[in-house]
């Protein structure tokens, strides 16, 4: 009490009282009249957040943003130290299935830096001259969308059941594997996250993938764990369970505890490269987030907006960004009550195209692709053309021979079917799929995927064939 009064007030003759009968005050039999508090003060609700300022509180709906004055118990941390007045930054955002989103700012809302950033770094088509053709506008809607949905998806306290997933963020410009190009923005979110609520940082570069303590930080009151720059062999797969359950805490020197999945804190995780995640289990857990290359290494926000985010921001900066803040937590909701995505979910996910190809060029690897593009060119006669697997694979071998340890005879077929999905080709369509369907029947239905036949063999040789769509549709299979 005696340092809460230090803390708070500022009339020393009022402190001085309090020192000199502090012993009176305080007594056991004083002690015994308090009135037990029970410490749980959080309330989590579905399709409600609420957020606490110095003035007051906000509670966040899909209908709206309401600020009034802070209604019951809050522990003091979670009350953000600035003052909150409510300025619209975004005046709504439509959703056709047809035509897609448009988000349309206020006349204030477009002072708002950070909003200015986030539809910075969702400009894929930042070309000088260039104007943007009808699908890039509506790709370039969805990434502001998607990062707006799944920052609110964030900032919500309360877990759907239907999204247990981890925000993952990367950039969504092709490049070499195992290239890591960065300063796009994705740290930038984390630490506005970190403005807003209780958030543990953890150095993904600097963190092994077994390390029994990587979450030492975390307490119960932790709401975001924000792991940054994890390296190219990141293992998404460890974390399922701290997603989608109860997390496990392992302190360095403290007792094991473990915190609830209703209570847990969400994942953002930031990378340079791509997450090999490709099967059900892991996309199911993922929410993507890509950023342009608007921002490198030569052009950084402080460019843009001539200072500092954050640190040289006045109040009504500041003000715009909570703002801000609060509206992806109601577009969130909006998002799922109206289920622009689908039933059950808020985040909107981004263009998934540039995250694919990413995905599949880095688990085929930078060789294989230099070598299938070459070997695969119209031009090499081998596209089209049944292959025994072993000539194909010597070939590999013979422009790359240093290479043995990662293209092995064992998963030499898989790399090549994902180049058949990088490229658009289909393998083996003289073949049933593994459901005993023929690429005749099996095409109408998949546009735009890749067919994958079974093994085909004869006189005990197996082949591989890769073909063109054009190709493929002209054979009587």
């Amino acid at each position: 009490m005696y340092y809460y009064a230090l803390q708070t007030c500022k009339d020393r003759d009022v402190i001085t009282m309090l020192a000199s009968r502090l012993g009176s005050l305080l007594g056991p039999d004083k002690l015994e009249r308090i009135t037990k508090i029970d410490d749980n003060f959080d309330n989590f609700e579905p399709h409600i957040q609420r957020m606490y300022y110095r003035n007051g509180q906000i509670q966040i709906t899909s209908r709206g943003i309401e600020f009034g004055d802070l209604l019951g118990q809050v522990w003091s941390d979670k009350v953000i130290r600035r003052k909150f007045k409510r300025v619209p930054v975004i005046d709504k955002i439509e959703y056709d299935p047809a035509a897609g989103f448009s988000v349309f700012p206020t006349e204030e809302g477009k002072a708002c830096e950070f909003f200015r950033f986030i539809c910075n770094t969702s400009n894929f088509w930042n070309i000088p001259g260039h104007t943007p053709t009808d699908q890039e506008e509506r790709e370039f809607q969805q990434h502001v969308v998607n990062k707006i949905t799944s920052i609110g998806f964030l900032m919500c306290d309360y877990k759907y059941q239907t999204e247990l997933k981890a925000v993952i963020a990367m950039d969504g410009q092709m490049g070499e594997v195992a290239q890591s190009n960065g300063r796009t923005g994705k740290s930038l979110v984390g630490a506005a996250l970190a403005k807003i609520l209780d958030q543990t940082a953890i150095d993904g570069r600097n963190t092994k993938n077994d390390d029994d303590y990587i979450y030492s930080n975390v307490t119960p009151r932790t709401r975001n764990i924000f792991i940054d720059d994890v390296k190219v062999n990141f293992d998404f797969e460890r974390f399922f369970f701290a997603v989608t359950g109860d997390l496990a805490v392992n302190p360095k020197t403290k007792a094991r505890f473990i915190i609830p999945n209703e209570k847990s804190p969400k994942f953002y995780i930031t990378t340079n490269h791509a997450i090999n995640a490709n099967n059900r289990s892991a996309l199911e857990r993922i929410t993507y987030m890509a950023f342009s290359d608007w921002y490198n290494d030569n052009h950084r926000p402080i460019d843009d907006f001539g200072h500092q985010f954050f640190a040289d921001w006045d109040e009504d900066q500041w003000n715009l960004f909570d703002n801000f803040m609060a509206e992806c937590c109601m577009f969130y909701f909006k998002s799922m009550a109206e289920s622009w995505y689908r039933t059950g979910q808020g985040a909107v996910p981004p263009p998934m195209r540039d995250i694919k190809m990413r995905t599949l060029k880095q688990q085929m690897g930078e060789a294989f692709v230099q070598w299938a593009e070459t070997y695969f060119d119209e031009s090499a006669n081998n596209l089209n053309e049944r292959i025994p697997r072993k000539t194909m694979y010597d070939a590999y071998h013979s422009s790359f021979p240093d290479s043995k340890f990662g293209v092995t005879p064992s998963n030499f077929r898989t790399k090549v079917v994902l180049y058949c999905d990088f490229k658009g080709y289909h393998f083996n369509v003289s073949r049933p799929n593994k459901s005993g369907i023929s690429f005749r029947d099996w095409i109408e239905d998949h546009p735009g995927e890749a067919f994958v036949g079974e093994a085909d063999k004869s006189g005990g040789v197996e082949y591989f064939g890769v073909f063109s769509l054009d190709f493929a549709k002209k054979q009587p299979f």
